[in-house]
């Protein structure tokens, strides 16, 4: 045996001195009296009692010594087996989005949370547990303590959330120290995450739950056509865990679940499913909110809806200053005016200016950015310019740059081209075989510029494609669109919140402060606050095949049996209770007679 609180032993200390309170005697009072025959009776009938009494005031006296003893002892928590056996208890509530499946008063969460509570309640008071949530991240719900009324309140408060399981948030559980590390972690969970095979360390997994039979959406998008303001691209994937193939129907919704544009029959096999794309004819205006609807009931009905937000990103305004070339410089602008993003003509709050010569420094507005054709004159974005003849190989030492990806550059001649000097920053990204630039990206201050060295009125270089694409390219570059901002999230993932962004209002009606970046961790659509009134939504969906496959039979549980039982110092300080009212009842006899 050994003793958690072995300094309560000192307390022993204090049984003499309760002993010798117990064996004072008061001295009686003298009084006087006319009739002595009355008392001599009295006092031969305590003399022929004296020996019973005597045995009974020592047996109370017994009694009061073995109570102290026992509230003593009971103090010190004194435990039979060693104190490195006698481990603490981490309890790790899985509440991540496959914990809400089963039917309501049954989930997988509610189960474990009753599996929780049962080991709990059977703990011995010597152990001290703690209890914590799992989901994208592990959080504390209640520290180590050895009361069992903190840690049962604090189960009841854990509510299911729509986030998907991280098993990577497990292994911080190595690096603790204090009391997770000496402790026994036991995980409850339904096992549907990646990794449920190879738990870091020594966590034990509880496994709650039965198979069932489940059909979810992990993938959705909608996307509008380029050229084509009313047709959108619609795609899905979908996931079953049913045993044998079902057919169903998926409806594209606008704005709510009774606004059906477009109901998909599928059939669906065990497992994931292959994509499904379709085209969708619209004849209202497509932007803001869109629902993907799984009309089959099932046991998880949060991977049964998915939503996207189609919207057009705001063309690229364009400003002209060329000279003899504008009409060239307008028609390559009209064509890219029904492309996504696209460009507009913009001559007075333009944020790209196509230019030739030195024209952009003669521009007029405040624009920073410029793409600038047959470069000649003096302007910030070359030292020097001088005549030389064409060479006819182009080298292109950046291929994949987003400015001159799609261009065919290698096939061009450059005719025009002149001997330059850039400045000191700049970003060649075609030369010719004297090394001679002939595309680079130049950067003076805030201002940047593609300078592109060739004269396109020669060779009807006007007429070819690779001109309306290379103004475009590099006018997204410039721009910073060479990829389309998301509006679509899975729940889980971290959304960068732009700096003029007001507040941020959840799906569940939330509002939240502006910051840097915010976890989404609701399921529907957010709304960004902005200053001119002009609110902007993503989407968030749950998106995850572990948790749409809701089929756990091949996951075992590693979990041992927990010790159980009432612990020594509470059985102690029942029998210290039981002496002390047997006690009480002696005295009452006594003082009866």
């Amino acid at each position: 045996m050994t003793f958690l609180a072995p300094a309560f032993l000192w307390l022993l200390l204090a049984i003499p001195a309760v002993t010798a309170l117990y064996l004072l005697k008061v001295r009686s009072r003298r009084r006087s009296t006319p009739v002595l025959f009355l008392w001599e009776q009295i006092f031969k009938e305590k003399q022929s009692s004296i020996l019973l009494r005597r045995l009974r005031d020592l047996f109370s006296l017994i009694l009061v010594i073995l109570a102290m003893l026992a509230v003593i002892l009971a103090l010190a928590k004194p435990v039979w087996s060693p104190a490195g056996r006698n481990r603490d208890l981490l309890l790790i509530i899985d509440r991540s989005a496959e914990m809400s499946a089963g039917a309501s008063g049954d989930s997988r969460l509610n189960q474990a949370k009753t599996a929780a509570s049962n080991i709990i309640r059977n703990l011995d008071g010597n152990r001290k547990a703690a209890l914590t949530v799992l989901d994208r991240e592990l959080q504390t719900a209640v520290s180590a303590t050895d009361d069992p009324r903190s840690l049962l309140d604090g189960l009841e408060k854990i509510k299911p959330s729509a986030l998907p399981l991280n098993p990577h948030a497990l292994k911080s559980l190595e690096n603790s120290k204090g009391f997770i590390a000496g402790s026994r972690v036991i995980l409850l969970s339904g096992g549907n995450f990646p990794e449920v095979g190879k738990l870091p360390g020594d966590i034990e997994l509880f496994k709650v739950g039965k198979p069932l039979e489940n059909a979810g959406i992990v993938a959705f998008d909608l996307t509008p056509l380029p050229g084509k303001s009313n047709t959108l691209k619609l795609f899905f994937r979908l996931a079953s865990s049913f045993k044998k193939d079902v057919e169903t129907d998926v409806m594209l919704c606008k704005d709510d679940p009774g606004n059906i544009v477009k109901v998909c029959p599928v059939k669906l096999k065990p497992g994931l499913n292959k994509a499904e794309t379709y085209t969708v004819e619209y004849n209202a205006d497509p932007e803001g909110k869109w629902l993907l609807v799984l009309s089959r009931s099932d046991a998880l009905a949060t991977d049964n809806t998915a939503y996207a937000v189609v919207a057009r990103p705001e063309p690229v305004r364009v400003g002209i200053a060329s000279g003899s070339n504008n009409g060239f410089f307008r028609k390559c602008v009209e064509a890219f005016r029904k492309t996504a993003p696209g460009m507009t003509l913009d001559q007075e709050n333009p944020d790209v200016v196509v230019a030739s010569g030195d024209a952009a420094e003669k521009y007029p507005g405040k624009c920073r950015k410029f793409v600038i054709f047959n470069p000649g004159g003096k302007t910030k974005f070359w030292k020097s310019v001088s005549p030389e003849k064409s060479a006819l190989i182009t080298k292109v030492l950046h291929p994949d740059h987003p400015a001159i990806k799609y261009c065919g550059i290698a096939s061009l001649t450059f005719p025009g081209q002149k001997k330059i000097v850039p400045p000191e920053q700049t970003v060649v990204l075609a030369e010719n075989e004297h090394g001679n630039p002939l595309i680079y990206k130049a950067s003076a201050g805030k201002d940047q510029a593609f300078v592109v060295n060739l004269d396109p009125a020669k060779s009807d270089f006007f007429l070819e494609v690779a001109f309306p694409v290379m103004v475009y390219s590099m006018a997204l570059d410039l721009t910073g669109r060479t990829t389309e901002k998301s509006r679509n999230f899975a729940t889980g993932d971290i959304f960068k919140v732009s700096g003029n962004t007001k507040n941020i209002v959840t799906p569940s009606k939330i509002i939240l402060p502006p910051a840097k970046q915010v976890c989404l961790d609701e399921t529907g659509f957010y709304q960004l606050e902005k200053p001119d009134g002009k609110p902007e939504l993503i989407a968030v969906s749950l998106r995850s095949p572990a948790d749409a496959l809701l089929d756990n039979s091949q996951v075992k549980s590693t979990a041992g049996p927990v010790e159980a039982g009432i612990s020594l110092s509470s059985i102690l300080l029942g029998i210290a209770i039981a002496l002390l009212a047997l006690e009480c009842v002696l005295y009452h006899r006594r003082k009866v007679g």
